[in-house]
């Protein structure tokens, strides 16, 4: 339906648009053969109704049938057409469809210090997408100046400002949750390797070998270290103690306070597996081992180590 109102640059004049609305969201719903037929008799009255049904449909404030058009659930808590609230509704709706379809560029987003406003660079808007920017122009939420820049009039910083927030947050907790859930494929997948890895490893010194390593990080995720394994076949004990760290593109990996402390307190006995998830399929591919990361990091400067971000605290 998006694609559709590229056909389409304007809706009519308010008059039109409110009309419209009058109609359209009666509870019972509206013939689109009314519709059509458009207000009689009122010159004054401009609505490209193909355009208001496709517009109010995609922003999903209507249903259409195949000869009806009915009012969706949030237009029957929208408020009265005739009444002001209207007008603020219609705007805080096109603008929180408008960012969270992508419509507005976020990156086109400034604010003037001299001149204490927000605006929208002229690129902010597709120029396929034009509607939507002349009904926010329309509603007096933008307007632009003698550059070709929209300005947020002052009325409308408020509702910007908590849509973009709203926006933003749900994209954040969206991009987080799907970063979450291919990272948690990728350590699944790599520790797996590691296991099978370190499986083969004990049987190629030792074909009779009954050594079998342990993964530890699916039961406990506070161990500091992902599998428990043996240094050689005549091990007594585990005595060879593995964190797997999948990454792609350059080696790096993250290392948490709890693994560092187990590493340094374990010394030449854990191991940190690099493993390059883009590798893991090919048939010869041996992950990259730091025995006792600790000092190669910290003591011999094999590694640097760049914090991301500092817990400040007030002495």
């Amino acid at each position: 339906m998006l694609e559709d109102l590229k056909r389409f640059n304007a809706l009519g004049n308010k008059k039109g648009i409110l009309w419209f609305a009058v109609m359209a969201f009666q509870p019972q719903g509206v013939s689109k053969s009314a519709l059509t037929a458009g207000p009689a008799y009122q010159s004054d009255i401009s609505i490209n109704v193909d355009a208001a049904i496709t517009f109010f449909e995609t922003i999903g404030l209507i249903r259409c049938g195949a000869r009806n058009v009915v009012p969706s659930e949030e237009s029957l808590n929208f408020g009265n057409p005739r009444e002001t609230d209207f007008w603020i509704n219609l705007c805080k709706y096109v603008i929180r469809y408008c960012l969270t379809a992508q419509i507005i560029n976020p990156i086109a987003y400034h604010f003037d210090s001299e001149k204490e406003r927000f605006y929208i660079s002229p690129f902010g808007f597709p120029l396929s997408y034009s509607l939507f920017r002349n009904i926010l122009i329309q509603l007096n939420a933008l307007k632009e100046d003698e550059n070709g820049n929209l300005i947020i009039l002052p009325a409308f910083e408020p509702i910007f400002s908590q849509e973009s927030a709203k926006v933003r947050k749900a994209k954040s907790l969206e991009d987080l949750k799907k970063q979450l859930e291919l990272e948690e494929q990728q350590g699944e997948e790599g520790e797996l390797f590691a296991l099978n890895y370190e499986t083969k490893r004990l049987l190629s010194l030792d074909s009779s070998s009954h050594r079998i390593p342990k993964r530890i990080s699916t039961i406990d995720v506070e161990a500091g270290f992902d599998i428990a394994s043996y240094l050689t076949p005549l091990s007594a004990r585990y005595d060879r103690f593995i964190e797997v760290k999948t990454f792609s593109g350059r080696p790096h990996f993250y290392w948490s306070r709890n693994e560092m402390e187990k590493a340094k307190a374990l010394g030449d006995s854990y191991y940190i597996y690099l493993v390059d998830y883009s590798k893991l399929s090919l048939p010869d591919y041996e992950p990259e081992i730091i025995q006792n990361p600790y000092s190669a990091i910290f003591e011999e400067m094999a590694w640097i180590a760049n914090p991301e971000s500092f817990l400040v605290e007030k002495i």
